[in-house]
């Protein structure tokens, strides 16, 4: 099927280069005249010439092309053209690619979809997983969902339980899509190499792919979660702790990526990425109370973690404008705040009862509130966006296999 060859022996050396003639007789010809046994009627010309290479009478068919004439007229063609070059028949490209860039994006976005779509142990897995956790997790609640009073230790749990979701679908989000990238960047060496796109083609299929996924495995999580725990009611409440679990998502799993595309060893990505799940899990605003976290030395780390802003849009999306009662424990912090802020008399007959807004500002110190919402969710896009885009530079710049 072919009409020349380039037959090459182990370590890239040429064996022959040149014309196969009709049904490759010049290339049987060839090597018949110069020792190789008579190839057989009915014997495959390419499984002839793959014995006699290896048939060590014959000598080394390297030496013998070397010394052909086919070599000596080879080689002078191949000095003229350099010494003459005909202009008229220099190739010239007016692109890097052959297709467009949208082109390029529209075809490397499907394929990124459709492997993902493809990759049940992944994307199946993590969507189980969500629902899972949703129904564990809201179960905790589910007999007090319709309770109008709660005691301190009720919402505490509720506030935790939120926390921990954070955490929980945040490692699995991080720890899932290691394998899965580093598969996916040592292919786009090869496609780069071969030409077919760009890092910023898969950069942006890459966001693509899992954003779909991310809103829908977050979505199941939310409603599902919400409904059994009835820690938050309406819409707008649903809508908000949705958005704000959704960067959660998002950014674990982009941060994974970046880990990805930035270490050679899925051991070290690891490694980083216990980093950050740790930075969240202990300057989110529950294990340190944000109103210490503000002054001081832990307040570098407060304002640039990202599960901060993420668990005060949550708590402040759920439990603000929430007027259900909590009980305060008699000469407890919170039965002291609530004397100071006028809304009981110290020694009163009555148990003293706030709200459960009132607790979350006594709770975080007044610093988590509705009104950082706007800056919250623009913080996490920049942080979303910074981690995208490192991840585009990594892939650009940075390359680990051959």
């Amino acid at each position: 099927m072919f009409d020349d060859l380039l037959l090459l022996k182990k370590g890239g050396r040429v064996a022959y280069h040149g014309a196969l003639g009709n049904n490759s007789r010049t290339l049987i010809d060839y090597f018949e005249s110069r020792g190789a046994p008579q190839i057989e009627l009915g014997d495959n010309p390419a499984n002839w010439i793959l014995r006699v290479m290896q048939d060590e009478s014959v000598g080394d068919p390297v030496e013998i092309y070397e010394e052909s004439v086919i070599y000596a007229s080879m080689k002078k063609e191949l000095e003229s053209l350099v010494d003459s070059p005909d202009l008229e028949t220099k190739i010239e490209f007016e692109r890097e690619f052959a297709a467009s860039k949208t082109t390029r994006q529209y075809l490397t976005n499907k394929r990124l979809r459709t492997i993902y779509w493809r990759s049940p142990t992944y994307n199946l897995g993590r969507l189980m997983v969500s629902l899972i956790m949703a129904c564990l997790l809201g179960s905790v609640f589910i007999l007090e969902r319709h309770k109008t009073t709660y005691t301190e230790a009720d919402i505490r749990a509720r506030i935790s339980v939120i926390f921990f979701s954070n955490i929980i679908l945040g490692i699995m989000s991080i720890l899932s899509v290691l394998p899965v990238m580093t598969w996916i960047r040592d292919m786009f060496y090869r496609h780069r190499d071969a030409g077919m796109y760009d890092s910023a083609s898969i950069g942006v299929a890459l966001g693509t792919a899992e954003s779909a996924f991310i809103c829908i495995s977050s979505g199941l999580f939310c409603v599902v979660f919400l409904a059994s725990s009835g820690i938050g009611f309406g819409v707008e409440r649903l809508v908000g702790f949705w958005g704000f679990f959704t960067f959660n998502s998002a950014l674990f799993s982009y941060f994974g990526q970046l880990f990805v595309s930035t270490v050679k060893s899925l051991k070290t990505a690891t490694i980083l990425c216990g980093i950050y799940i740790g930075i969240n899990n202990l300057f989110a605003g529950l294990i340190i109370p944000p109103q210490e976290m503000t002054t001081g030395f832990y307040s570098i780390t407060y304002y640039i973690t990202p599960g901060h802003y993420i668990f005060e849009g949550e708590i402040t999306a759920l439990m603000y404008n929430d007027l259900r009662k909590v009980k305060a424990l008699d000469d407890g912090d919170f039965y002291q705040w609530l004397v100071n802020r006028g809304t009981c008399m110290d020694g009163q007959v009555d148990p003293c009862v706030g709200t459960q807004e009132e607790y979350v500002k006594y709770f975080f110190g007044g610093e988590f509130t509705e009104d950082n919402t706007a800056r919250n969710v623009i913080i996490l896009g920049i942080v979303l966006f910074i981690a995208r885009f490192f991840t585009w530079v990594a892939l650009k710049y940075i390359r680990f296999s051959q």
